[in-house]
């Protein structure tokens, strides 16, 4: 009797690993028989994360998901080149949270069809220094030297409103290049505790890919 009760309770046990094993089987997601996707990247000249009418297209594809499982997706793109920047995505012209990730519902829908729009747009420098500016007109003359060792700085926020914060000495010729900038709002200052420039500091508004030469001449000036 012993031998038979031991061999029923294996045999019972046995039945439920194979029942637990089966009822957790995980079941397979429904798919989509049919969605279209056309991705694009666009030049977003005035930085708003939309497309305009006047705003040209980079690069545009479109794919076909079959048999592809449906729910949340998320689609992420990079922008096209280091020196451009990723200002916001729309689906269906729908903005989204995200600047460089689309987030797309497929439910199964015979015929679904998204359009995913990134924008993008061109980060800039900025060129400065300080001379030494003998003849007082305000202008970097060819045979004007610069000055080496002072200190220029950048202040202000981005257009996404994240604090920038930059400062350089100049190098030996009396240059700086800060680069990989995104637009926004700046005030740039010079190091100039002798008041010998005409202006210090002034208040830059720079746009997407616009480079700025802005530099600064040592006097002394007669005001």
């Amino acid at each position: 009797m012993k031998k038979l009760f031991l061999l029923l309770v294996t045999i019972v046990l046995m039945a439920f690993f194979v029942t637990t094993a089966v009822a957790a089987e995980p079941v397979a997601p429904p798919t989509v028989s049919e969605a279209t996707l056309i991705i694009q990247r666009y030049d977003d000249m005035d930085t708003n994360g939309v497309r305009d009418t006047s705003e040209a297209l980079l690069f545009e594809m479109t794919t076909v998901l079959n048999d592809f499982p449906t729910g949340n997706w998320a689609l992420k793109v990079l922008p096209g080149e280091a020196s451009q920047f990723a200002t916001g995505c729309t689906v269906d012209g729908i903005k989204q949270d995200s600047r460089n990730t689309a987030e797309i519902l497929l439910n199964g829908t015979t015929g679904e069809k998204y359009t995913i729009s990134f924008g993008n747009a061109w980060k800039y420098s900025i060129f400065s220094g300080a001379f030494s500016d003998t003849n007082k007109d305000g202008q970097w003359d060819a045979d004007e030297p610069g000055i080496a060792d002072v200190s220029i700085s950048l202040k202000g926020k981005n257009l996404f409103g994240e604090n920038v914060k930059i400062e350089m000495l100049t190098d030996l010729t009396g240059n700086i290049t800060m680069k990989d900038l995104l637009p926004g709002k700046y005030n740039l200052a010079i190091e100039d505790p002798n008041n010998m420039t005409i202006f210090n500091s002034l208040e830059i508004e720079p746009k997407s890919g616009e480079n700025t030469g802005i530099f600064f001449g040592f006097g002394p000036y007669t005001y």
